[in-house]
């Protein structure tokens, strides 16, 4: 089976991932800090990582500059889940490109047509 790692804190927002990934055929890996997750990246290998950037003590940078440093790790795919991206300091966007991650992808709002 293919696993997905999720970092998530909030044990609510842990139990709808867990459902939508399962209902899709994964095995959601839950972890809610930093030491927990690379634990599971290591022990799981999964295919992706879905990461809540607000949890306390997770930084999505330094994750994936590990992540990245790691040849069995390094093509993993990160995905960040987060409050919009307006709420997000250019400094911040730009640091999260540099440690490897992909430019952030907004959501498109269905009001908009």
């Amino acid at each position: 089976m293919r696993h997905i790692l999720v970092i998530q804190e909030d044990p609510a927002i842990r139990r709808v991932l867990r459902s939508a990934l399962e209902t899709n055929g994964y095995d959601a890996i839950m972890a809610s800090d930093l030491e927990s997750a690379w634990e599971k990246l290591i022990s799981h290998k999964p295919v992706a990582v879905l990461c809540d950037t607000e949890t306390p003590g997770i930084n999505a940078g330094e994750l994936t500059r590990r992540m990245r440093a790691e040849p069995n790790l390094q093509d993993i795919p990160v995905i960040l889940l987060r409050k919009p991206f307006d709420s997000l300091e250019a400094a911040d966007v730009t640091d999260m490109v540099r440690s490897g991650l992909e430019s952030p992808a907004r959501p498109r709002d269905p009001s908009a047509g």
